[in-house]
């Protein structure tokens, strides 16, 4: 039996989403495949997103009151009908849900290890920055800053972010611990649709953020987005460069499928939109 890597005391349930579940139907279903599939595994047509077993009912419920209030602000950055917002409000709440995403994320990572980008040391530490993330989403106390960058066309631009395709800002989702050496920084990576989440566990005094910092005391105004640090666009390269290997993975049959599906598909949809997005 697996217990609850979040209160410690109940059996968890084996299906809590890391990036929360409305956000992969979203992508399902704005995609002309209403497929999701991943960049480590590309032949394979998932239905849903990465699951591990970390929560209880109990605390899923928990975070699931904290997943209804940021998938209304979601609702407005992925929103293919509507300009995004010049400003958005976040609550206590929302913030609570996307550190909780963050906690999902490196608890993954401690719990149920897929690989060994980190050293003995490095994740002996986890436990402490996991206790403190906890603390953050339950009290609100703010134990470290979060970052939002709106992955607009003119944020792209004004922050210098990479000019790549359409698809990777406002199609992908994922998210992943990243440290550097000798813990110069350590931040949880968080891509959504539309937009990208910084959680700063260990800040670097040398990064540089401009209109970036989310609160739930004053709204964010996206004119404010001035500049972030050039780790945020590697991050980005980083992921996008996985997604371009991914697609040399693909077989033929699998090409052929999703060949099929979007010829298949009347009408048009949230992808097609993106694709047909041009840099000027």
């Amino acid at each position: 039996m697996n217990t609850c890597k979040y209160c410690g005391d109940n059996e968890a349930i084996e299906n809590s989403h890391i990036i929360p579940s409305f956000i992969c139907r979203w992508v399902k279903e704005t995609s002309p495949t209403n497929v999701l599939r991943s960049s480590i595994n590309p032949n394979v047509r998932q239905q849903d997103g990465e699951k591990e077993p970390l929560l209880c009912k109990q605390c899923e419920g928990e975070f699931s009151t904290y997943e209804r209030a940021f998938k209304k602000v979601f609702s407005q950055m992925a929103n293919y009908r509507k300009d995004f917002p010049n400003e958005i409000k976040f609550t206590k709440e929302t913030l609570s849900c996307i550190t909780s995403i963050a906690w999902r994320v490196l608890a993954g990572q401690y719990y149920f290890p897929k690989d060994h980008l980190y050293t003995r040391d490095e994740v002996d530490r986890f436990p402490e920055f996991l206790d403190k993330m906890k603390e953050q989403i339950s009290s609100g106390v703010q134990n470290y800053t979060v970052h939002f960058i709106p992955c607009t066309k003119e944020v792209i631009k004004k922050v210098g972010l990479p000019q790549i395709d359409f698809s990777y800002y406002e199609r992908s989702f994922g998210a992943e611990p990243r440290i550097w050496d000798d813990w110069a920084r350590f931040i949880i990576y968080i891509k959504i649709p539309f937009g990208i989440f910084v959680v700063e566990l260990v800040k670097n005094n040398h990064d540089i953020w401009t209109g970036t910092k989310l609160s739930y005391e004053n709204p964010f105004l996206i004119v404010n987005v001035e500049k972030v640090p050039p780790v945020i666009g590697y991050q980005v390269s980083h992921f996008f460069g996985e997604f371009l290997k991914s697609l040399s993975k693909l077989t033929e049959k699998q090409k052929e499928l999703m060949r099929k599906d979007i010829n298949n598909f009347k009408g048009d949809c949230g992808s097609f939109k993106t694709n047909r997005k041009k840099w000027d």
